[in-house]
């Protein structure tokens, strides 16, 4: 049950990044590696941040952050796509 649960918001939360690449190379090859660094960069914080959210405000106030920021990055590629 949980497999089934979380497959589909693996596939979702796990595609923009591989996407984005994809469509970075293809316009401008020479930012990939800053896309990736920052990815990095931004996980880390992100998992540190997660963390001390869930332990201060609880882990409601953790996922609505997260799923804020997921929604900003949606709404930045609906307004200023790559293509």
């Amino acid at each position: 049950m949980t497999v089934v649960l979380l497959c589909p918001l693996g596939v979702l939360m796990g595609m923009p990044f591989p996407l984005g690449v994809s469509a970075v190379h293809c316009k401008e090859p020479r930012v990939v590696p800053w896309a990736w660094g920052v990815n990095a960069t931004l996980s880390v914080l992100g998992s540190v941040l997660a963390a001390m959210l869930s332990i201060r405000f609880g882990f409601t106030a953790a996922l609505v952050v997260g799923q804020l920021a997921y929604l900003t990055a949606l709404g930045m590629a609906v307004i200023r796509p790559l293509d």
